[in-house]
């Protein structure tokens, strides 16, 4: 690996620390205000994932895993109706980035729509309204009609405005 490679890396996992750091370890549980341990996820699932470790509210079964070799959650602890609504906005979020959109440039879209700071947008923080909205937005987004694959190129519009997405409404496929 190349000097430049492990700075990027480094820098990336710097990032990602300090972002992590901002949220503190749960302790009571946001539903019901139950008492939240830390135990393994095997107990849950019947096997390991991820870490193997989860937070698990002892009260309403809420839960959420943890980042691999840390006690940091992924996100908020989540009830069955708030993760099947997690996995939905994910389904629908993958969608919009795998097709052409840059995945950071889609998270600073959905930011926008939501009037969020791009460091807050993200599923695994998100509480059941803002899961609700995040749903909506990407509902609206993914429902449009139109598309046109792109086949592996840019778009080129009618206008001669080039694209960055795979599926482009109103558009011809060229080379560049």
């Amino acid at each position: 690996m190349s000097k430049a490679q492990m700075n990027n890396l480094s820098n990336r996992q710097s990032n990602r620390k300090r972002h992590i750091h901002r949220y503190s370890l749960p302790k009571q549980c946001p539903d019901c205000g139950g008492k939240v341990v830390l135990i393994r996820n095997s107990k849950i699932y019947g096997r390991s994932y991820g870490s193997g470790w989860c937070y698990y509210c002892t009260g309403c079964g809420a839960r959420v895993g943890t980042h691999p070799g840390t006690k940091l959650p992924l996100g908020r602890l989540s009830n069955a109706e708030c993760r099947a609504l997690k996995q939905d906005c994910h389904r629908l979020f993958d969608r919009l980035w795998k097709t052409g959109r840059e995945r950071q440039a889609a998270y600073r879209w959905l930011a926008r729509k939501m009037n969020l700071p791009v460091s807050q947008c993200h599923f695994g923080w998100f509480d059941k309204a803002q899961l609700l909205r995040a749903k909506q937005i990407l509902t609206q987004r993914s429902g449009r009609q139109g598309y046109k694959k792109r086949e592996g190129r840019r778009c080129v519009h009618e206008s001669g405005k080039r694209s960055f997405y795979q599926n482009c409404r109103k558009a011809t496929v060229g080379n560049r």
